[in-house]
């Protein structure tokens, strides 16, 4: 509508201009019109004076003619000045319109431009409005995930402070039993239990059987007197190795205490690795190997954590090298771990050799056997063919002697309780003889082969 009313007001002003450069090119057309009748009248005048009064002279004439025209020029003037004025007011009028036309070209362009940023803007928000539907579907979908979130998260908010009173709890009782767990942990009874429950636990769990595969407590005579090492492990052979278990934990619990300082700490490391190489120097006096013969030269110290192990280790790295000189091996539950494997390892390979010996020892005799297996089948198969040749002897006997007499008797007129059928006959000789084995091992041995092979049979 804006852009209609505005056409309609520029149209109305062109319309205007141009009915006032009409008006004044009219006037100014009518004045010249007016001014040239004028001056022809008054030429048509002259010409009638002039013929109409030859009589006067030249001079006469052209003074009248002359103030004619100066008449005719000043009226002339008078008529087209106030034209000219109108010409130069409406020329002026017309500048000023073509101004304003121009401004409100101007105007009107400015206010096209408007329009169509507007509208351009009313599009683009459309689009945009089209484009940000789904955004505002998201975020309406987004607002209520983080309402149900929030939701979630206030109960799940109660239930880890629910699970942190636990926790606490957990941590406090946790902090009584370490305490407890010290304490106990601190007497030398209670710790050498535990070191033998758990060689004891690792033992049988690695396979061994308690005293078949090992010993426990087993009594060594030494030099220095009867000996009781924790564990002796039976080997392949008859050889053994003796375990002793020890847990040094005094100083290392010291060691954990979280009120003491970097320095102290260290000090009572340095103490809990002084504990364990004392433990190897007296193992190292009681020479368990030389009460078991034909044994390996050393023994196992078996530290029940690898923890105890690894941090004397940390301030004393040596004392692993210290106790090889000293022949004594020290382990944590994972070395001694691959020492049982292998040892049991080691137990199924002498099970199955000792199977395997055994299964010759028995295919041996079982070759012994047969050779007295053939004898016997040799002495049958000679009695069988004794039986066939008795069972041919008999057929023979019974053609030759029995039946020709029943049929002399059968030809008797008066013998009527006699028939000649009644008689089985028809009997086939037995004209094969028994088989021999004809394999190495079921041929017959010299006589003293098979007394022997009977013997044996026999004690068996």
């Amino acid at each position: 509508m804006s852009q209609a009313f505005a056409r309609l007001f520029v149209m109305d002003s062109l319309v205007t201009i141009i009915i006032v450069v009409i008006a004044l090119i009219a006037g100014a057309a009518l004045g010249w019109f007016i001014a040239n009748r004028a001056y022809r009248a008054a030429q048509t005048s002259d010409r009638e004076a002039q013929s109409n009064e030859k009589a006067l002279a030249d001079v006469l004439h052209q003074q009248e003619l002359t103030t004619a025209r100066s008449v005719a020029q000043t009226e002339l003037q008078q008529a087209t000045a106030p034209l000219q004025q109108q010409i130069a007011q409406l020329q002026q009028e017309l500048a000023a319109k073509q101004v304003e036309a121009a401004q409100l070209a101007k105007q009107l362009e400015t206010l096209r431009s408007d329009m169509q940023r507007r509208e351009t803007e009313s599009n683009e928000q459309g689009r945009m409005r089209e484009l940000l539907t789904p955004v505002a579907d998201k975020l309406n979908s987004l607002s209520s995930t983080v309402a149900e979130l929030e939701t979630q998260r206030a109960k799940q908010h109660g239930e880890i402070i629910n699970q942190l009173r636990q926790s606490t709890a957990a941590e406090a009782k946790l902090h009584g039993t370490a305490e407890k767990l010290a304490a106990a942990l601190s007497s030398n009874t209670v710790r050498g239990s535990w070191g033998e429950q758990s060689l004891r636990r690792m033992l049988e769990n690695s396979g061994l059987i308690a005293r078949v595969d090992f010993y426990e407590q087993l009594q060594l005579k030494t030099d220095g007197g009867s000996q009781y090492p924790d564990v002796t492990i039976k080997l392949p052979e008859d050889r053994f190795i003796a375990v002793d278990a020890k847990a040094p934990m005094q100083q290392l619990v010291s060691a954990s205490d979280p009120n003491i300082n970097a320095e102290q700490r260290k000090q009572s490391l340095q103490q809990h690795a002084k504990a364990l190489r004392g433990h190897i120097d007296k193992l190292a006096e009681r020479e368990y190997f030389k009460a078991l013969p034909d044994s390996p030269e050393l023994v196992i110290a078996y530290v029940p954590s690898d923890g105890i192990l690894y941090q004397a280790l940390e301030v004393m790295p040596d004392l692993l090298e210290y106790g090889y000189k000293k022949q004594v091996a020290l382990v944590s539950p994972v070395g001694l771990w691959s020492v049982l494997q292998s040892i049991a390892h080691t137990w199924r390979k002498v099970a199955i050799a000792e199977d395997a010996h055994s299964i010759y020892e028995l295919g041996h005799l079982l070759y012994q056997r047969l050779g007295v297996l053939a004898k016997h089948i040799d002495d049958h198969g000679k009695h069988i063919n004794k039986t066939v040749t008795s069972y041919n002897a008999l057929i023979g006997s019974l053609d030759r002697s029995i039946v020709p007499v029943t049929r002399k008797l059968a030809a008797y007129e008066g013998s009527t309780s006699i028939k000649s059928d009644s008689f089985v006959t028809g009997f086939v000789e037995a004209d094969e003889s028994t088989r021999k084995p004809t394999a190495r091992e079921l041929q017959l041995k010299p006589e003293t082969d098979t007394a022997d092979g009977d013997a044996d049979a026999a004690k068996q």
